[in-house]
């Protein structure tokens, strides 16, 4: 009579018990990465979104287009005093979409360090390169030391002459 072994349906209950506690993790850990990997690219479309924004409004008010030019280092501009009475010339009015696109950046976007979101809006112009203006986005992305950035440029067309 063969020898009976005990015990051996517990042990093959313990290791599919394993291998599907080792399944469950490796599925939880990949779910954990997808919503990582989607939050980076929510926010870097969002940040796309802004920059393309802002292109527009220099395009549309291409009369002070030097004026939306911007160090993310400084304190964003000042409202103008023509905001409450709706009355802005084109410098003011780009100081005054400027400063909120500035304030959007900043509600819309992960804090950069020490400091919120923030942009640098460059304003190139090359002697034999049509002149053009470099936005910037920086933002800080959760588990990050460095932050992130999206860049775009924007060729301008050139000023009618008056």
């Amino acid at each position: 009579m063969p020898a009976r072994c005990e015990g051996f349906g517990l042990l093959e209950a313990l290791v599919a018990l394993a291998l599907t506690a080792f399944a469950s993790l490796s599925v939880a850990l990949l779910l954990q990465n997808a919503l990582h990997a989607q939050g980076v690219a929510e926010r870097r479309e969002r940040a796309l979104l802004l920059a393309d924004e802002m292109a527009g409004l220099i395009r549309a008010n291409a009369a002070a287009r030097a004026r939306y030019a911007f160090d993310g280092s400084q304190a964003a501009p000042a409202q103008p005093g023509c905001a409450a009475t709706a009355t802005c010339d084109a410098n003011d009015l780009a100081t005054l979409q400027l400063g909120d696109w500035l304030q959007r950046i900043a509600h819309e976007l992960p804090a950069e360090g020490d400091g919120p979101a923030t942009a640098d809006i460059s304003y190139l112009a090359a002697p034999s390169a049509p002149e053009s203006m470099r936005i910037e986005v920086v933002w800080g992305e959760p588990g990050q030391e460095a932050p992130e950035s999206l860049s775009s440029e924007l060729l301008l067309p050139p000023l009618p002459v008056s």
